[in-house]
């Protein structure tokens, strides 16, 4: 293919068993840079997160503390 890559980014709930305070996540750039922190919420089970287009990305860093 060529320049530019047209992707589309899927909405996802991500779940997770660590508590919320222990978890952060961050939308990244191309590049690996972190450009938005995405929020982590509690849940009966432990966290949990949503993904999707309006992250305008592909690639997420997820921390578990």
């Amino acid at each position: 293919g060529s320049s530019p890559v047209r992707v589309e980014g899927i909405p996802a709930d991500i779940e997770l068993t660590s508590s919320a305070d222990r978890v952060q996540v961050y939308a990244l750039r191309e590049n690996g840079e972190r450009m938005t922190e995405v929020p982590v919420r509690n849940t009966d089970t432990g966290s949990a997160f949503a993904i999707g287009p309006d992250y305008r990305t592909l690639w997420y860093e997820v921390i578990v503390r």
